[in-house]
This record gives C-alpha cells, sequence and structure tokens, in this order.
C-alpha cells in the first residue's frame, strides 16, 4: 500500500493542535483513500508514480483575475454583467435554434388525411 504524504494535522503551526472538522473529514477521506490503494500526497512532494491512484492533498488554483480582488467592481455591477451575458447568450441560442428548426421543416411532411 503507498504511503501517504500528507503533514500531520497541526503540522501547519507547529504544534499540537485539536483538528477542526474540516481537518478531521480530512483525515477521513484520507483514510478511505488509503484502504482503496491510494497515495495521498502533499502537492509540493508529489510522486505521480508511487501508486496506481494518487491523490494530491489541498492543490492550490490559483486564480489570476482574483490578484487584485481589491478593486472588484461593486457585486450589483458583476450582477448586471452575468445577467447581460445570459441574454446576449439566450438570443444566440434562439437564432441557431431557430434556424435548426427552419431546416427540419422540408424534411417532414405534416399530411393532414
Amino acid at each position: 500500500m503507498a504511503e501517504n504524504h500528507r503533514p500531520a494535522l497541526g503540522a501547519a503551526t507547529g504544534g499540537e493542535v485539536a483538528p477542526q472538522p474540516e481537518e478531521q473529514a480530512r483525515a477521513e477521506i484520507d483514510r478511505l483513500l488509503r484502504e482503496a490503494g491510494w497515495s495521498v500526497q502533499d502537492y509540493k512532494q508529489a510522486n505521480l508514480h508511487a501508486a496506481r491512484g494518487v491523490a494530491l492533498a489541498e492543490f492550490p488554483l490559483k486564480d489570476e483575475s482574483l490578484a487584485d480582488s481589491d478593486n472588484l467592481p461593486p457585486p450589483e455591477i458583476i450582477a448586471q454583467e452575468i445577467v447581460d451575458d445570459l441574454e446576449a447568450a439566450l438570443e444566440q441560442f434562439k437564432l441557431i435554434a431557430g434556424t435548426w428548426v427552419q431546416r427540419q421543416i422540408p424534411r417532414h411532411s405534416f399530411a393532414v388525411h
């Protein structure tokens, strides 16, 4: 079975700290992954060939657009931009759907007997 390379609970602070609920959940998930044959590793020291399955613990996802999050527009501006984008997408979809329907009509005869 693959070795666990994840830091111990409380290791980030350098002392023995009572685990928080999130840490307890992570520990349980790690235990279950190890029981299933996975190697749970810290992403900084990961060996992707250590086992058939390798789980990277707490892999950071950096969003470059949030580098200057202090200068974000107000939430109502962001919400309006989202609404505008969705409305534009809906209009494009309606055009595409209308064109598709028009192409299908000649293929189908609706004979009335």
